[in-house]
């Protein structure tokens, strides 16, 4: 029984630390894409279709049958790692202080994770605010996702409170005397936040489940003390130290390796809020967005437009007569570059004769058009407008 015991416990220990190195150290991963491309395909054959390959249109983040893939791949060389570690092991005594090392390693990559998702939601990057074509949009054409990204983004207090949470988290997880109360903060928010990606289909859950888990193994050490505190009414006593490999060396190279992973993280950080202050930017109204009503568009024989939403800088929606949407990317002063539908690439010359009002001159279906847009008011919207009320003499609900 202890065999098992202890085969689980290093099999969870490797395969947490090659999953985190992959997927939550580095931005990217460790290792480039096209290192797990052979692996990943072989699986893909066992697993999916013989004829199964990777092509360039083949995504390899979030949800994806790559991804999954990569799991399985991940399994087995964690099971194939701890199988040899084990035979190594079995005519001495039983020596996990690399587990544990990876363990510590593991509770630097969830802080990491942990700190990432909080700033991204204290900057307001996460979610933001309901865009313009999303006031404007029927409930019934969103997608779970949508409808998430539309609860969460109204508030930004409730937001940035998950957020400060969430950086509470990474903060208590970095340092030992702490790590429990981290893990345990940890493991409500990443509960939340995989019941929120598994309920909404929100292509993120495999990264989610695999912080619960990993919050649930960094308490491995202290679970008996954890027992008896919460559930046994008993004594509990002070937590021993990890046996790491780095105890029995000198001093200053144990600070030394201590200090790195907390350097690391550290590092990580001011990276990805430096990338998400520019994400922000990019995601900036910019002078003529907002929503606008189609009031008059030559020739005749063009696909009429019904709405133009400009929702930033760098993004705009469409709808045409039949109530398609149409998604595009806007660089420069208003060039349309399609993305998400057969749309034709447009550029446009525009004026504002009034400040609600605005006139486009260019091209659509190949032919010389004239669009005169008048602005909506963003005032018109109950949601924009609602109020918080300490006292309610009834549910504003309809």
């Amino acid at each position: 029984m202890k065999i098992i015991k202890t085969f689980i416990f290093r099999f969870l220990a490797v395969y947490f630390f090659i999953f985190a190195v992959q997927t939550m150290f580095t931005p990217g991963g460790l290792l480039p894409d096209y290192f797990w491309d052979k692996p990943v395909t072989l699986a893909g054959k066992l697993l999916i279709d013989r004829d199964y390959f990777i092509s360039e249109s083949t995504l390899r983040y979030g949800d994806t049958p790559y991804n999954y893939l990569l799991v399985f791949c991940l399994l087995v060389i964690a099971f194939t790692a701890t199988l040899i570690w084990q035979i190594a092991d079995r005519r001495r005594k039983n020596d996990d202080r690399p587990a544990f090392l990876f363990m510590e390693l593991l509770r630097y990559g969830l802080a990491s994770c942990m700190f990432t998702y909080g700033i991204i939601k204290v900057m307001g990057t996460q979610f933001g605010a309901t865009s313009f074509s999303g006031l404007d949009q029927r409930f019934g054409e969103k997608s779970p996702m949508e409808v998430l990204w539309t609860f969460m983004g109204y508030s930004y207090a409730y937001t940035a409170f998950t957020g400060i949470l969430e950086i509470l988290s990474g903060a208590l997880l970095l340092f030992r005397r702490t790590k429990i109360a981290g893990a345990l903060l940890s493991i409500g928010l990443t509960a939340n936040i995989a019941m929120m990606n598994l309920s909404y289909d929100i292509p993120v859950k495999i990264l989610s489940i695999h912080l619960f888990l990993i919050s649930w193994f960094i308490l491995i050490p202290d679970s008996r003390r954890l027992l008896n505190f919460f559930f046994l009414n008993q004594p509990v006593s002070p937590s021993p130290p990890l046996p790491l490999f780095i105890d029995t060396w000198p001093r200053m190279i144990r600070i030394t390796m201590a200090c790195l992973p907390f350097i690391l993280v550290i590092y990580l950080q001011a990276r990805k809020t430096f990338i998400t202050y520019k994400i922000r930017q990019t995601q900036a109204p910019g002078p003529i967005a907002g929503g606008y009503e189609v009031i008059y568009m030559s020739p005749v024989g063009i696909v009429t437009w019904n709405d133009l939403y400009i929702n930033s800088i760098s993004y705009a929606v469409i709808r045409d007569i039949q109530g398609d949407k149409k998604t595009d990317t806007i660089r420069n002063e208003l060039s349309m570059i399609n993305i998400r539908s057969n749309l034709s690439d447009m550029e446009f010359h525009y004026a504002r004769p009034q400040n609600d009002e605005l006139v486009l001159t260019g091209k659509v279906d190949n032919k010389n058009a004239i669009i005169r847009l008048k602005k909506k008011n963003s005032a018109q919207y109950r949601l924009n407008n609602y109020k918080f009320r300490w006292v309610n003499e009834y549910a504003d609900q309809r």
